[in-house]
């Protein structure tokens, strides 16, 4: 799997077991759902996210992320926490830095 440069992963946030795709295209803010789906299926042919149906009538799928999944998500969190905090002029609008408290899932500004 190749990324540009500014390749968002949509992948199910630390903690959660599984997400829908809803659920994942609320937290990757300003990507399609076109880009979105060719995301995923480049992370279900990685062995990265699992597509599962869980019920037909109404459609609903979720992705949940494999063990290899599982073991890069401390990979992905440290490049997170670098870019925010070193690379913020490209990460954010406003090219401030940013911590992030994974606890809480929340974003914290830094002076």
């Amino acid at each position: 799997m190749r990324l540009s440069p500014g390749s968002r992963l949509p992948v199910p946030q630390k903690g959660l077991v599984s997400s829908e795709f809803s659920q994942l295209q609320e937290r990757a803010k300003g990507i399609n759902s076109k880009i979105l789906s060719v995301r995923l299926k480049e992370l279900q042919r990685a062995s990265i996210l699992k597509k599962s149906v869980v019920s037909v009538e109404p459609v609903r799928i979720e992705y949940t992320l494999t063990e290899k999944g599982k073991q890069l998500m401390p990979i992905l969190a440290a490049a997170m926490r670098f870019s925010m905090a070193n690379l913020a002029e490209s990460v954010f609008t406003d090219g401030k830095p940013r911590a992030f408290d994974a606890s809480s899932g929340q974003f914290t500004k830094r002076d």
